[in-house]
């Protein structure tokens, strides 16, 4: 299994993100506790803001040079926010990839 590489989280000095979707505060070393949000996203309270978990991953550790506007998880699965499991997209994207694995359900 690889090591877990850490990085800064942009706008949250105190707080660090890692390739395996962990938060860690800085100071202390101790991991903050994911969530979900309802609608099936890890959501993490970091200095009073609740932040999509998937959202910090993929700003830390996956390039977005098309500047893609939406992270995509490739398997489906909300609650894998490793960085391997993550790719940007865009909206057209990440509703054909949704239709292609079936993650819409159909009406009627």
């Amino acid at each position: 299994m690889p090591k877990p590489r850490w990085q800064t989280i942009v706008n949250h000095p105190n707080y660090e993100v890692s390739t395996m979707g962990q938060i860690r505060n800085i100071k202390t070393g101790k991991f903050l506790n994911p969530y979900d949000d309802g609608k099936g996203y890890l959501r993490v309270k970091i200095d009073g803001r609740c932040e999509r978990l998937h959202i910090l991953v993929a700003t830390a550790f996956i390039p977005n040079p098309e500047n893609k506007p939406i992270v995509n998880h490739k398997r489906g699965k909300k609650h894998d926010c490793r960085a391997s499991q993550l790719e940007w997209v865009t909206q057209s994207e990440n509703i054909q990839h949704a239709w292609d694995n079936g993650f819409f359900k159909s009406r009627g």
